[in-house]
């Protein structure tokens, strides 16, 4: 049976994370009639979030105390929050732009923002964590999978990922040609995949570049 990591279904219930926005923003956004859950600065919104919830996050740059909107880009980054982050300010100069973009911002809005703007920054961000959750349940689903492998068959499949022929692998591992292609066949079997080919197919729709490495 081929494994489809594209059929995989993702929550379409997003919520828009707004923290320290002021009314007329506020009311703007909620004009898209999505779920909305407000918060005075980004140390409320990190103590008090759900980071399985699906989202965006709309946040000020600037707050009188406490950490800023940069800065919890970087707080976001290290807690490996997948929350895209749009930051607003009243000051939008090109080098505060492109600072917000470097560290990871969707784009640095205007508080005057028209509501056209607004609305095409919030759809890329949901769209972009809705990406990132179907790819994050694809990887976890091949990493089970791959999990369910003998050290040999992992070792073997890991091998033909990496372009290896049979014979090369057998070579590789210093065991005979028939061995490999049992451990090959075996663990085609187990992750429910034909073939190499599907093999190949399957760790690239889960983003993974080389063989993942299982958590020991």
């Amino acid at each position: 049976m081929n494994q489809e990591i594209n059929s995989i279904d993702a929550s379409d219930d997003p919520t828009l994370f707004l923290i320290g926005l002021d009314g007329r923003l506020t009311q703007l956004l909620s004009s898209m009639r999505l779920r909305i859950a407000s918060f005075r600065s980004p140390e409320e919104f990190l103590a008090q979030c759900d980071p399985n919830q699906p989202g965006c996050i709309v946040s000020e740059v600037v707050f009188t105390n406490g950490i800023s909107g940069l800065q919890l880009l970087s707080v976001i980054r290290e807690r490996f929050l997948d929350l895209p982050v749009i930051l607003v300010s009243s000051v939008t100069e090109v080098s505060l732009a492109l600072r917000a973009v470097s560290e990871g911002a969707i784009t640095l809005l205007s508080t005057s923002c028209e509501a056209p703007l607004a609305w095409e920054a919030v759809n890329r961000g949901l769209q972009q964590n809705r990406d990132r959750r179907i790819r994050g349940t694809a990887q976890r689903r091949v990493i089970e999978l791959i999990g369910q492998l003998s050290e040999r068959e992992a070792q073997v499949l890991r091998l033909i990922s990496e372009g290896l022929a049979n014979k090369q692998i057998a070579a590789e591992m210093g065991v005979s040609l028939r061995s490999v292609e049992k451990w090959r066949k075996d663990g085609l079997e187990k992750v429910g995949i034909e073939s190499p080919l599907l093999l190949l197919r399957m760790l690239m729709q889960a983003g993974f570049q080389n063989w993942p490495r299982l958590e020991s």
